[in-house]
């Protein structure tokens, strides 16, 4: 049987990515691979694998010590990922695997580290148009380096393999009863539902800004369905706020267009589904990359928006109601996936771990 560790931690971005591929290989190979995930000590990530009845490997690192103002928290930091390095050397000794995966951030530095200093094969997985921190060092260590993406700055082509990005599974709902699961209190609206994806957006300027929109007569038949937004958005009639939801069927099975940052996971479900997007990059995301995995986005869908924040809101509102004329009222989430892009992610980093093991058997 081949041991695997997915290195995946931080955020949702690196997690959701590393279990889709997990679950895809272990429906295949269920009987000859056996899968071991390693993430970091935040309850988010915690949350997320349990959703998903996983009962990861947790090391003591909850954040980069990179940026920090104080020596306290960076002591602090540095101190958690030495303890997450000589955690990570206990585990290749006590069950050594064939391959270990990482997918980037922060949590992977320990585990690469031990992995180097025990030849266990490794290959990294790198969700955003740019590459971070650990995938350059990745690369200078000779580690081979799997893009989400057609570029990976500033890796230069031959550099990286492109594989896409693995997404989360998603089933077929009846829009009228995927409403009913959200438990919003209000019956199903008439016109267009627009979902606004991620509760980050709760706490931006931005949001003020989609208020506004919410409030506008001429987009009065448009409903804002804010995801993550429960207990924080104003009283108005057309904002409708819902608990986080790590179903995302149901969100996807309901709305007609979204508005949504940049992150790489999200971008690529989009593409997938086909859903007509705008796209509102977050500036302040490290090397910038969610501005750059927006402007790749939108030159591959052909169609979707890209609004920068620093743009007018009468720009935002004419995307906005541009998307919105798109909707196909009553497209199931199954038919508009249909004429997406196709996701052969998994399949191709397979062929890449499939290879690297067999060289490894040499």
């Amino acid at each position: 049987m081949k041991k695997l560790f997915f290195v995946a931690g931080g955020t949702g971005g690196h997690i959701f990515p590393a279990i889709s591929l997990g679950q895809w290989i272990e429906e295949r190979e269920m009987k000859n691979v056996k899968i071991e995930y390693i993430c970091g000590s935040r309850p988010l990530e915690w949350e997320i694998f349990s959703q998903n009845n996983i009962a990861p490997t947790v090391l003591p690192i909850e954040g980069s010590p990179l940026g920090i103002l104080k020596a306290g928290k960076v002591i602090r930091r540095l101190g958690s990922l030495f303890s997450a390095f000589l955690q990570s050397v206990s585990l290749i000794r006590e069950d050594r695997p064939d391959v270990c995966v990482l997918f980037g951030g922060y949590v992977s530095f320990p585990p690469m580290l031990a992995c180097l200093l025990h030849r266990i094969p490794l290959v990294i997985h790198e969700q955003n148009s740019v590459a971070g921190k650990v995938t350059r060092l990745a690369k200078k260590f000779g580690i081979p380096v799997l893009s989400g993406w057609q570029e990976c700055r500033p890796l230069e082509k031959g550099q990286f393999n492109y594989v896409g990005i693995p997404i989360r599974k998603f089933k077929k709902v009846d829009r009228i009863e995927a409403w009913g699961k959200l438990y919003t209190g209000v019956d199903f609206p008439k016109g267009a539902i627009v979902g606004v994806l991620s509760g980050s957006l709760t706490s931006s300027p931005l949001f003020k800004t989609i208020c506004e929109l919410a409030s506008a007569p001429d987009l009065k038949n448009v409903t804002f369905l804010v995801v993550g937004g429960k207990g924080r958005c104003p009283d108005i009639n057309t904002l409708i706020a819902v608990e986080r939801q790590w179903d995302m069927s149901i969100i996807y099975s309901v709305v007609d267009a979204v508005i949504a940052r940049a992150g790489a996971s999200t971008l690529s479900e989009l593409m997938v589904l086909n859903i007509p997007s705008l796209i509102v990059p977050w500036r302040g995301a490290s090397d910038g990359h969610q501005v750059r995995n927006a402007v790749l986005f939108e030159k591959e869908t052909m169609g979707n928006f890209v609004w920068d924040e620093q743009a007018s809101v009468f720009e935002l509102k004419h995307h906005l109601i541009d998307c919105v004329s798109k909707v196909d009222n009553g497209t199931k989430l199954d038919e508009r996936s249909q004429r997406g892009f196709e996701d052969r992610s998994c399949e191709r980093i397979w062929d890449v771990l499939i290879s690297l093991m067999r060289r490894e058997s040499l």
